[in-house]
């Protein structure tokens, strides 16, 4: 897998689905276990500081390991029907742990990671639920150089 045969895991459902009502879902659900908190879009000011152009669930296990969550509505060009994508971002941690990693280089952030560990079944526990709650669907699709002159196979 490289660029000229990229794919990417898309999730999607037919049926609309907002990120408020995942946030209350996952509010209803993990609540006890995890922080769960709705964030709304930002305004332009707001924007122009860092805020997201877009409603998002964050949902917090400890200042390492984050997931937010958001839904996009889109139209599918090959079978004109409206898809609602899910998306995942795991990437985000706390201003403190960021500040620390930037102050302390690679060793910084390799000890914070030994610290805090994996988490992959906090990210599955949050995925599952959301995928028993609404009927998703998952697809394959080709984003590589492939894609862009077509497979002949």
């Amino acid at each position: 897998m490289g660029i000229i045969d990229r794919t990417v895991k898309q999730t999607f459902s037919h049926e609309k689905v907002t990120t408020k009502e995942i946030a209350d879902m996952l509010t209803a659900k993990l609540n006890e276990q995890y922080k769960v908190e709705f964030k709304p879009k930002g305004n332009v000011g707001k924007q122009m500081l860092g805020a997201l152009n877009y409603d998002s669930v964050l949902i917090v296990k400890n200042a390492y390991h984050r997931m937010r969550a958001h839904v996009e509505e889109f139209k599918d060009p090959n079978t004109n029907k409206i898809e609602y994508h899910f998306y995942f971002d795991t990437s985000e941690i706390s201003p403190v742990l960021k500040f620390i990693g930037k102050e302390t280089g690679l060793i910084g952030h390799f000890i914070i990671k030994m610290i805090y560990g994996e988490a992959d079944e906090f990210y599955d526990t949050i995925i599952n639920n959301i995928k028993n709650e609404y009927p998703i669907e998952e697809r394959e699709t080709q984003v590589g150089l492939k894609a862009l002159f077509g497979n002949k196979n």
